[in-house]
């Protein structure tokens, strides 16, 4: 049975990456499907790759931007995987894209629930920021950082000595956490993963799994001498003093996925297809 692409109440607004082969798709869905306005767009179509996934997300969601309009806080997202690794988006061919509109209706909706980092910088400045994948405090200097972290405003550990530490959140758990050494969350696990960076004290700490209504701070110490650069996801800072990572409760990005490359599969797949 044939299908058709088009559809009366499939919308969609397109946002293609700067990269050749997001270009070259360009022409052909342009041919397709009219590129709506954001404000009367039904669906948001992310053609590129995890990194321009994450770029459109903050565009549209981050705190410290003007919302494009009142619409995008409840429009979803499907993505067209034109890159490497394709994590948050979903594997596209000729043949889904003359059909669009049949595939996202079969889709899976997810909810990611993004962490707010505010980081406190030596200038007395403080930025909020968003993360979906992660927040990392990292040495800036040849030396090790020297870290404190509190849980729910209590010292859980003293000193954490090392290049530094990361909280992860599930859809990113699969992505630098992981290569870090840390585990893979599965998406409904509504958990935090907090991964140390090539600890030296304390020795062989695993770091820690908590819950993701958990409150953290992460304090520098030493920092005049020892200093330490924060990273929230593609939002690089450096010379910061500390960093209160809290859950976003009113803002949520809702990603569209294909039946069979739904997140959860893939993030339970990651975690064996280094042993096959």
């Amino acid at each position: 049975m044939e299908f058709s692409g088009k559809s009366l109440s499939f919308r969609p607004h397109f946002f293609f990456s700067p990269d050749q082969s997001a270009q070259a798709l360009k022409s052909v869905l342009s041919g397709l499907y009219e590129d709506f306005p954001l404000s009367k767009a039904t669906h948001g179509i992310v053609v590129g790759g995890d990194g321009w996934m994450l770029h459109t997300l903050h565009s549209l969601y981050e705190h410290d931007n003007k919302a494009i309009s009142n619409h995008v806080g409840s429009i979803p997202l499907y993505g067209i995987n034109c890159g490497t690794v394709g994590f948050l988006l979903n594997h596209v061919d000729k043949e889904k894209i003359s059909q669009l509109s049949i595939w996202i209706e079969r889709s899976v909706s997810f909810s990611l629930a993004p962490l707010n980092a505010e980081i406190l910088l030596e200038s007395g400045e403080t930025i909020l920021k968003k993360a979906i994948n992660e927040v990392t405090l990292m040495r800036e200097s040849s030396q090790a950082c020297i870290l404190q972290i509190h849980v729910n405003k209590q010292i859980v550990l003293e000193q954490l000595i090392g290049d530094g530490v990361l909280v992860s959140t599930p859809a990113g758990s699969g992505a630098y956490n992981f290569s870090a050494g840390g585990p893979i969350l599965p998406l409904n696990s509504r958990s935090l993963a907090v991964t140390p960076l090539h600890a030296f004290r304390p020795r062989r700490w695993p770091g820690a799994i908590l819950s993701d209504d958990t409150y953290i701070e992460l304090k520098v110490q030493k920092n005049q001498t020892r200093p330490v650069y924060t990273t929230v996801d593609s939002f690089s800072i450096a010379r910061v003093v500390s960093v209160k990572i809290f859950k976003e409760n009113q803002n949520y990005y809702s990603l569209l996925f294909d039946p069979d490359h739904h997140l959860d599969q893939r993030i339970i797949q990651e975690q064996f297809i280094a042993y096959n």
